[in-house]
């Protein structure tokens, strides 16, 4: 009996896969809320040019731009649970309910695929800045509360939310100043304007080549191949601080498992490529290929992070 009913599983599962195989026959969308030509478009680009390649289907990049990415999360909800339809999304994606009055969307409204690749959001300080560690930056903020102050590309944007876990930990205040994008914030930092800045790997590693800005801390719980030399708050006494800013693939809810799987299997195998690996740290990312379990435990504990630190921020957009 045990036996039979295996089988028969076996059999609905190649039924799911080979029919959704023929209905992405045409195209398989990955739809992205942002922008081309930023991190999170290239690293969608780099998953389709090499999927496409693997699966003999051809698999398109659709740039649903936005509020913050809840209109590409909106729509991806809504669509079909066929697998034809995925979304790149990322640390926004459980905090942009919290956040947003009309997000048009849950996280209940995905499946998890697969966690693609992950970098840490850093802690900088300009070159002429006398603050240069992470305990100089903690014992002066203690000594003069809301005296410092710094920067990050937005209200709520995962480099924000890594700061304020990294306040929280320490019992500091500092005064956050909301940039629009990555690239102004980081540039008050430099000039002077801001004491601190937090940005992703991908932003600050040319100004810490240069050595414009100097990187103090990174938000990962290990540090990141991206930055070997630069220690994370857990090393230095903040474990509580460790987060990360991650880019994943989810499918609308209720795709089947077996689906799911598929995509899965040949998107870690695409991310094994030497090639591919290369591309992504030339844009800051680290690839994490995950299983579809691990993602799930993943986004389970993101969310919960999220809600307490929500909470406590009390951060709302109408």
């Amino acid at each position: 009996m045990k036996i039979r009913l295996f089988l028969l599983a076996l059999c609905l599962n190649v039924i799911t896969v080979g029919s959704w195989a023929q209905e992405c026959a045409s195209a398989q969308r990955i739809v992205v809320g942002f922008s081309p030509g930023g991190g999170a478009d290239a690293l969608a680009r780099i998953l389709a040019e090499r999927l496409s390649v693997r699966t003999g289907r051809p698999v398109i990049v659709d740039n649903r731009v936005g509020a913050a990415g809840n209109i590409a999360s909106s729509y991806v909800a809504k669509s079909p649970p066929d697998g034809c339809t995925l979304m790149l999304t990322g640390s926004h994606h459980n905090l942009n309910p919290l956040i947003f009055a009309r997000a048009g969307y849950q996280a209940s409204d995905f499946s998890p695929v697969i966690n693609v690749v992950e970098q840490p959001a850093v802690l900088v300080t300009g070159s002429s800045q006398l603050l240069q560690s992470v305990a100089q930056i903690v014992a002066y903020a203690k000594a003069n509360p809301g005296k410092l102050s710094y920067s990050s590309s937005g209200i709520g944007s995962p480099n924000h939310i890594a700061m304020e876990l990294f306040l929280k930990a320490a019992k500091i205040d500092m005064v956050h100043v909301p940039y629009k994008g990555a690239g102004p914030a980081l540039a008050d930092a430099i000039g002077g304007a801001v004491a601190l800045s937090v940005g992703s790997a991908a932003a600050v590693q040319p100004h810490i080549a240069s050595g414009r800005l100097k990187a103090v801390a990174q938000s990962l719980p290990k540090r990141s191949p991206l930055l070997p030399d630069v220690p994370t708050f857990a090393e230095v006494g903040y474990p509580t601080a460790s987060t990360s800013n991650w880019i994943g693939i989810v499918a609308p809810a209720a795709t089947p498992l077996a689906i799911r799987q598929k995509i899965n299997n040949d998107v870690r195998a695409v991310t094994q490529e030497v090639e591919v690996r290369s591309r992504f740290a030339t844009l800051g990312f680290a690839a994490v290929a995950s299983s579809i379990d691990e993602f799930d435990a993943f986004l389970k504990d993101d969310e919960r992070v999220s809600v307490r630190l929500m909470q406590d921020l009390k951060l709302k957009v109408d």
